[in-house]
């Protein structure tokens, strides 16, 4: 869903986050990622995104958990050490804004139970700064 579908409570919760995010930039600016925005879920043990892929959307959790885990290096029996854990309003892939154009992840970012998201792309705040 887009933001324009969302419950005010979950506007404000991203509203507060983006603010800080991009405390810079005007208000009106702001509202209009909201736009862009799109709410997903992901169940339990699901990897929202892992090392290697391009590093281009940033996330707000809405509700839920989410783990950040470095990555094992493909070693057998390895299991990934956690960095973070993070709920509601929390956000995370903010390297996605910050830095090179075609970096990739070098972590895996999982659910730790049903969480709902709300995603932009550098790609979609680029087009409105």
């Amino acid at each position: 869903k887009r933001m324009t579908q969302i419950s005010k409570d979950a506007l404000d919760k991203c509203a507060k986050v983006l603010g800080g995010i991009f405390q810079h930039l005007p208000e009106s600016i702001i509202r209009k990622m909201f736009a862009k925005m799109i709410e997903k879920t992901f169940q339990s043990n699901s990897d929202i995104y892992i090392p290697g892929e391009d590093a281009c959307t940033v996330y707000i959790v809405a509700k839920g958990n989410v783990e950040i885990l470095a990555a094992d290096h493909g070693k057998p029996g390895c299991l990934p050490t956690p960095l973070a854990n993070l709920t509601d309003g929390d956000y995370f892939g903010e390297s996605a804004l910050s830095g090179p154009q075609g970096a990739k992840r070098t972590t895996t970012a999982r659910a730790a139970s049903v969480t709902e998201v709300y995603s932009i792309t550098r790609s979609e705040v680029d087009q409105i700064l």
